[in-house]
Protein backbone atom coordinates (compact mmCIF):
# COMPACT_ATOMS: atom_id res chain seq x y z
CA UNK A 1 0.00 0.00 0.00
CA UNK A 2 1.26 2.99 1.29
CA UNK A 3 4.91 1.77 1.20
CA UNK A 4 5.09 1.07 -2.22
CA UNK A 5 3.13 3.75 -2.90
CA UNK A 6 5.94 5.98 -1.54
CA UNK A 7 8.53 3.99 -3.40
CA UNK A 8 7.02 5.20 -6.66
CA UNK A 9 6.10 8.44 -5.92
CA UNK A 10 10.38 9.25 -4.83
CA UNK A 11 11.57 6.96 -8.22
CA UNK A 12 9.16 9.43 -10.32
CA UNK A 13 10.26 12.26 -8.65
CA UNK A 14 13.67 11.41 -8.70
CA UNK A 15 13.58 11.04 -12.25
CA UNK A 16 11.88 14.91 -12.70
CA UNK A 17 14.44 16.16 -10.53
CA UNK A 18 17.03 14.95 -12.63
CA UNK A 19 15.37 15.63 -15.99
CA UNK A 20 15.19 19.43 -14.66
CA UNK A 21 19.14 18.94 -13.29
CA UNK A 22 19.96 17.41 -16.53
CA UNK A 23 18.31 20.45 -18.64
CA UNK A 24 19.61 23.35 -15.92
CA UNK A 25 22.98 22.31 -16.57
CA UNK A 26 23.01 21.93 -20.18
CA UNK A 27 21.38 25.13 -20.35
CA UNK A 28 25.08 26.77 -17.84
CA UNK A 29 27.14 24.81 -20.19
CA UNK A 30 25.97 26.41 -23.18
CA UNK A 31 25.63 30.02 -21.65
CA UNK A 32 29.28 29.53 -20.42
CA UNK A 33 30.16 28.05 -23.88
CA UNK A 34 28.41 30.92 -25.40
CA UNK A 35 30.51 33.19 -23.14
CA UNK A 36 33.79 31.87 -24.32
CA UNK A 37 32.97 31.67 -27.79
CA UNK A 38 32.27 35.20 -27.60
CA UNK A 39 35.40 36.05 -25.59
CA UNK A 40 37.57 34.80 -28.21
CA UNK A 41 35.87 36.13 -31.27
CA UNK A 42 36.65 39.57 -29.54
CA UNK A 43 39.97 38.60 -29.29
CA UNK A 44 40.30 37.29 -32.97
CA UNK A 45 38.62 40.79 -34.32
CA UNK A 46 41.38 42.50 -32.34
CA UNK A 47 44.21 40.58 -33.89
CA UNK A 48 43.16 40.96 -37.40
CA UNK A 49 42.57 44.49 -36.48
CA UNK A 50 46.09 45.07 -35.37
CA UNK A 51 47.47 43.10 -38.38
CA UNK A 52 45.68 44.92 -41.27
CA UNK A 53 46.74 48.26 -38.90
CA UNK A 54 50.01 47.09 -39.31
CA UNK A 55 49.76 46.13 -43.16
CA UNK A 56 48.63 49.74 -43.94
CA UNK A 57 51.33 51.78 -42.10
CA UNK A 58 53.46 49.07 -43.89
CA UNK A 59 51.80 49.22 -47.00
CA UNK A 60 52.16 53.59 -46.50
CA UNK A 61 56.19 53.27 -45.50
CA UNK A 62 56.56 51.39 -48.70
CA UNK A 63 54.85 53.89 -50.88
CA UNK A 64 57.40 56.16 -49.05
CA UNK A 65 60.29 54.57 -50.29
CA UNK A 66 61.58 53.24 -47.22
CA UNK A 67 63.96 50.49 -46.89
CA UNK A 68 62.37 46.59 -46.04
CA UNK A 69 64.40 46.18 -43.10
CA UNK A 70 63.05 49.79 -41.68
CA UNK A 71 59.58 48.69 -42.52
CA UNK A 72 59.60 45.09 -41.21
CA UNK A 73 61.63 46.66 -38.04
CA UNK A 74 58.71 49.50 -36.88
CA UNK A 75 55.90 46.63 -38.02
CA UNK A 76 56.89 43.81 -36.93
CA UNK A 77 55.77 42.07 -40.74
CA UNK A 78 58.66 39.48 -42.14
CA UNK A 79 60.41 40.95 -45.08
CA UNK A 80 58.59 38.27 -47.38
CA UNK A 81 54.83 40.27 -46.21
CA UNK A 82 56.14 43.33 -47.03
CA UNK A 83 57.00 42.73 -50.62
CA UNK A 84 53.38 41.26 -51.01
CA UNK A 85 52.14 44.76 -50.10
Amino acid sequence: GMKKGEKIGMEKGLKKGEKIGIKKGEEIGIKKGEEIGIKKGVQKGKELGKHEEKVATARKMKSLGMDVAVIAQVTGLTADEIAML
